[in-house]
């Protein structure tokens, strides 16, 4: 199990307009960012459509406007902001993002943070991807004393014997005797007052800790690496790449255009 919770994207403007600063042509970029109030938004929309595409029916018009939904970065109590990138700026960067680097290198510039919820053997996967990256991380050294370890802390589906009742039954179990132990070491370190017996107590536990642990990480990246991740892990053997990791990636802004663009 994964979850991606708290998303959030920066960073637009300064990607597109330094997208064309190698042309030395950004007065050419036709894109459009800024902040708008909920109920201006649909009309400013709607205005700046009509300004750069020649709409020719009703159709296509609400095909435009449900693809520029995806334009708002972020939506608070007060104001939307909004990234409309227009037709000639997203050409180029549909072009560049599949020449691949250097060439895609605007996309370091548009960063992505979330909170990761993940077991430690997907994180062992995810800790591949550490160039332009940052993550702070649950502390198993100052937190994992604070409460007892229970069947929700791992990820444990018994995939593998899906289809035996029996044996999903045993798999459990065993993770039920791990917690057990870890918690009766628990125990011995709170009840322990010599402080080279607890840290060899703290020691064991750490090394007893299933792959399965969940952890919690704040991520921060960019458009870059989450094109890499998703041509080199789409597919993967690990469902967790595709199913919990990949997919929430498609509500990003411009995801579609620029993440899982293949042209």
């Amino acid at each position: 199990m994964v979850e991606l919770t708290n998303i959030k994207v920066f960073n637009f403007e300064g990607a597109i307009r330094g997208m064309r600063q190698p042309f030395k042509n950004t007065t050419k970029s036709d894109s459009q960012f800024g902040l708008s109030s909920e109920d201006y938004y649909y009309d400013l929309v709607s205005e700046w459509i009509d300004e750069n595409f020649f709409i020719e029916s009703d159709e296509e018009f609400e095909c435009i406007w449900n693809y520029y939904e995806q334009a708002v970065i972020d939506n608070d109590e007060d104001a939307i902001q909004y990234a409309l990138i227009g037709p000639n700026d997203l050409e180029l960067a549909q072009r560049l993002a599949k020449a691949g680097s250097p060439h895609n290198k605007f996309l370091r510039q548009i960063l992505v943070s979330f909170d990761i919820n993940a077991p430690l053997y997907v994180w062992k996967e995810l800790d591949t991807y550490k160039v332009g990256t940052v993550a702070n991380s649950e502390s198993t050294m100052h937190t994992i004393m604070k409460s007892e370890f229970k069947p929700s802390d791992f990820s444990f589906d018994g995939s593998f014997y899906h289809n035996n009742e029996l044996l999903v039954q045993t798999g459990m179990t065993v993770l039920q005797q791990q917690i057990f132990l870890l918690n009766t070491l628990r125990k011995h370190w709170l009840e322990e007052e010599n402080a080279d017996r607890k840290k060899k107590i703290w020691r064991t536990i750490i090394q007893m800790l299933p792959s399965s642990y969940m952890q919690k990480r704040t991520w921060t990246g960019n458009y870059a690496i989450l094109r890499a991740q998703v041509e080199q892990r789409e597919g993967h053997r690990l469902t967790e790449w595709t199913e919990d990791y990949l997919k929430p990636l498609h509500a990003l802004p411009y995801a579609e255009n620029l993440i899982f663009y293949r042209g």
